[in-house]
């Protein structure tokens, strides 16, 4: 029977719990901005979008820490990170599919803020495959010292290659106007 080894479930686990916890820090130090996005998205009623801005942040920290506490187990990250992911991914694209553009994504992060794409779509669907890749079986074994570094190095570069492609999706449009201008 097919098996994934539990370093790579861990590495995907603690990389998303690395997005989760920087978007979540990023968006508690400027929540004016964020709530600013939040209300540009147009998808809450007015009265809900202060709460809603506050909520989001929290529930990225809490989903990291369920991630995090039990790497092996974790269910409820899981579940909680698909959800999350799911419910932001959806208000980008329907705001793409409304044409609005010129929207912060909201993401938070150590990247720029990039405008509404279906890059961001792209982006978010990746990890959102890799949360589901979590529910395969899983083999049920100690880890050593080596299975930790490499943990520690794999979901160091899955969180490197978010933050590029993040900041790539955030550099598009810019590249865009610069080649409109030469």
């Amino acid at each position: 029977m097919f098996a994934l080894d539990l370093t790579f479930i861990y590495a995907i686990k603690l990389a998303i719990a690395l997005v989760f916890i920087v978007g979540a820090i990023q968006k508690l130090k400027d929540i004016d901005t964020f709530q600013a996005t939040v209300e540009a998205y147009d998808l809450l009623p007015q009265f809900l979008v202060t709460g809603f801005s506050i909520t989001l942040p929290v529930v990225e920290l809490v989903t990291a820490c369920l991630l995090l506490v039990n790497l092996s187990q974790g269910l409820y990250g899981l579940i909680l990170a698909i959800l999350v992911l799911s419910v932001t991914t959806t208000g980008i694209i329907v705001n793409l599919l409304r044409g609005n553009l010129d929207v912060s994504c909201g993401c938070g992060g150590l990247e720029d803020e990039a405008p509404l794409s279906w890059g961001l779509v792209g982006r978010n669907l990746t990890i959102l495959a890799m949360l589901l890749v979590c529910f395969l079986p899983s083999d049920l074994r100690s880890l050593a010292l080596f299975d930790t570094l490499t943990i520690i190095g794999g979901s160091l570069s899955v969180y490197f290659l978010y933050t590029v492609t993040s900041q790539l999706i955030a550099n598009h449009p810019r590249l865009v106007k610069l080649r409109e201008s030469l």
